[in-house]
């Protein structure tokens, strides 16, 4: 997925060109979000807000056994479909 690193409703998100927001689910250990200078580290690469960003994975609905099995991975915010970070 293509777009620009945005935070949406308090949690980091991608927003693709015409679309709407959808709330980043990253694996344990690939990435890092440092709220305060607002940039994303994932893989290595840093992100500020408003930066274009792509990034592997796809969408998943919140409620996904793919995210069950690990609930602390959930972001309290956002609507009922997540992009889970491949």
């Amino acid at each position: 997925m293509s777009g620009r690193l945005v935070t949406s409703g308090g949690c980091l998100a991608i927003a693709p060109g015409g679309g709407a927001p959808m709330v980043l689910v990253l694996p344990y250990g690939r990435g890092t979000w440092d709220a305060a200078a607002e940039v994303l580290t994932l893989d290595g690469k840093s992100y500020r807000r408003g930066d274009p960003i792509v990034v592997g994975g796809g969408s998943v609905p919140r409620d996904s056994e793919r995210l069950t099995s690990a609930p602390s991975m959930i972001p309290p915010c956002g609507g009922a479909m997540l992009f889970l970070v491949g």
